[in-house]
């Protein structure tokens, strides 16, 4: 076989590895919701599973600077601290949910790594107001499954596993962006609620929120690509939702297999890998009907502010650092 043969076979054999990754991601999310109707338990959906598996199965190496332990420790950590927020602290929703975001943002610095989906995990029961432990098993489960195959991918050579060094914040860096993010969550979370915009504060836009206003991801962000593929991922929940579910009246499993499929397309399309946005087209999968037809208008608005308020934080960082230089 000559060099040009070589090249061809490699790159058939990245392209069937990649659909097979891709037909992974659909199934895991289908699964994952007929399960749900089974069992009759809408607390076995975790959207932020179709997150961990864009940031696990789309791209060879691992999405995250962490490793499969602390994915699986800090998911499940996160899942606990949520639904013990709703048994215990006795404060209404949008409070509840600053209180987890702020403890959220303590553990993912705690945690040494880039791994922001532990975010949704702690913020999503408080939101719904879950206080059973399914939702923590079935976090836990879905995310020990994905690490299970991401593992026997690795060992097929199909990915790439990273080697996992500790992630080393800047306490100065991190307090000050910490007070800002609890600022613009706490503000659009009280707005949301007074004005029956709750998912303004939606979760998987919050790890959106923490991913870009990190100062450690200082690479440049393309806003109008960012926007319009969260938008369009909620527009896939939604139509695939209400055409499948409420027009043809067959089982949400049947939703959430187009939804993966449709969703995948979208990232692609966009060309930004934006694990959140997955998390955005599964999430419409388990709101109250009510909310179905203000749901990605609210998802637009939400993006808009919180990805502007990131850019703006950036570069007013980069501002002071260059005054600091000087």
């Amino acid at each position: 076989m000559n060099s040009k043969e070589r090249k061809i076979d490699e790159r058939n054999r990245e392209i069937y590895a990649g659909l097979l990754l891709n037909i992974a991601v659909v199934i895991i999310i289908t699964a994952m919701v007929y399960l749900s109707v089974v069992f009759d338990d809408k607390e076995i959906i975790f959207p932020e599973i179709a997150a961990i598996c864009i940031g696990s199965f789309l791209v060879p190496n691992l999405l995250w600077k962490t490793s499969y332990a602390r994915m699986l420790i800090f998911i499940t950590l996160c899942a606990i601290c949520g639904v013990l927020i709703v048994i215990y602290v006795p404060f209404d929703k949008p409070f509840q949910m600053v209180i987890a975001y702020m403890i959220g943002q303590i553990l993912f610095l705690i945690s040494g790594t880039t791994f922001a989906p532990m975010i949704s995990a702690i913020v999503l029961p408080v939101m719904l107001g879950t206080k059973s432990p399914v939702y923590v098993i079935s976090a836990f489960l879905l995310t020990l499954t994905i690490i299970l195959i991401r593992i026997a991918t690795d060992k097929m050579h199909v990915t790439r596993r990273r080697d996992f060094k500790r992630v080393v914040h800047d306490k100065s860096e991190e307090s000050k962006v910490f007070i800002f993010r609890c600022i613009v969550m706490f503000a659009l979370c009280i707005t949301g609620f007074n004005f029956k915009l709750n998912f303004l504060a939606a979760p998987p836009i919050l790890v959106l929120f923490t991913e870009l206003s990190s100062p450690i991801n200082k690479g440049k962000k393309n806003p109008i690509r960012i926007i319009g593929c969260v938008f369009s991922c909620s527009l896939v929940g939604v139509i695939c939702r209400m055409l499948i579910c409420n027009v043809l009246n067959l089982p949400l499993y049947v939703a959430a297999f187009f939804v993966g499929f449709f969703m995948i397309i979208v990232l692609v399309r966009f060309k930004v890998l934006i694990p959140p946005a997955g998390a955005i087209a599964v999430l419409a999968l388990l709101i109250d009907d009510k909310f179905l037809l203000t749901y990605p208008v609210q998802i637009l608005i939400a993006s808009v502010i919180y990805v502007l308020a990131a850019i703006a934080y950036g570069k007013m960082f980069e501002e002071i650092e260059e005054k600091e230089e000087i």
